[in-house]
């Protein structure tokens, strides 16, 4: 049951993060950004959450 939950987070991830890669290219086509703006924070938050729970997701279920 754990390896199968593993599977359906890992695979959600991909297509969140697919779709997130997307958006933040159509984002950086039309506006230009800089560093310290809301948007921009929002985007970094958004990939760090993708990747943490990408990297946690690997690891569900290797200990059962």
């Amino acid at each position: 049951m754990v390896s199968r939950l593993r599977s359906f987070l890992i695979e959600d991830l991909k297509e969140i993060d697919h779709s997130f890669q997307n958006l933040r290219e159509a984002i950086n086509c039309k506006i230009y950004y800089e560093e310290q703006t809301l948007l921009a924070k929002d985007i970094e938050r958004l990939e760090r959450f993708i990747i943490y729970w990408s990297n946690h997701a690997k690891n569900i279920g290797k200990d059962y």
